[in-house]
């Protein structure tokens, strides 16, 4: 409830409580691990997601302790975690893995990462369409992908916890040369 209403800290709270109840229940620490990431507490995130893998290890969970791997640019952590996250292979992995590609310098293995994370995109009934603006930027359409996420959001169709995971994927994005300039009019649009 707390999270849904964005209010991350009463969240923490109410699933430390639910973690310490039931110490071998991974759905507790999996989502203390994403409201800490929600706040920018990125080392408590971690920590719980760490946890979480080690009762009930699943690609979600380790896609999402890679990308705080990236966010933190932990890039040898983010490898090997990723690398779990894709034995079972999805868009979200393949856009975080081809990401930290592009950060260690691997442009040319990130964009075939990223075409076949679109591919999967488009077959996918529960993807977000805000993903596949994010896409459309790495994959050279940053115009379009722009266009689509300010049509997104001017119709109020993102969420405002996966507006701000975006608003993170922007920031980091930057980081890449290729990435940075459009990266930079993303994050704009998602602080509008």
């Amino acid at each position: 409830m707390y999270y849904d209403q964005g209010r991350y800290e009463d969240a923490i709270h109410e699933y430390q409580q639910a973690a310490d109840l039931s110490p071998k229940w991974a759905a507790p620490l999996s989502n203390l691990g994403k409201a800490h990431w929600l706040i920018g507490d990125y080392p408590a995130a971690i920590t719980n997601y760490q946890k979480a893998i080690q009762i009930s290890p699943d690609q979600y969970k380790c896609n999402s302790l890679g990308w705080l791997y990236i966010v933190t640019e932990d890039y040898e952590q983010a490898e090997v975690t990723l690398q779990k996250a894709l034995e079972d292979v999805d868009w979200a992995s393949l856009f975080n893995y081809g990401l930290l590609q592009a950060l260690q310098s691997s442009w040319e293995q990130a964009q075939v990462t990223w075409h076949k994370g679109y591919e999967l995109c488009q077959v996918d009934d529960d993807w977000p369409q805000a993903a596949s603006t994010f896409y459309q930027v790495v994959l050279g359409e940053a115009e379009q992908g722009i266009h689509n996420l300010k049509r997104l959001l001017d119709q109020d169709q993102i969420s405002s916890d996966f507006k701000q995971m975006l608003l993170l994927v922007a920031q980091v994005m930057q980081r890449c040369p290729q990435l940075s300039e459009s990266a930079q009019q993303l994050e704009a649009l998602l602080l509008e």
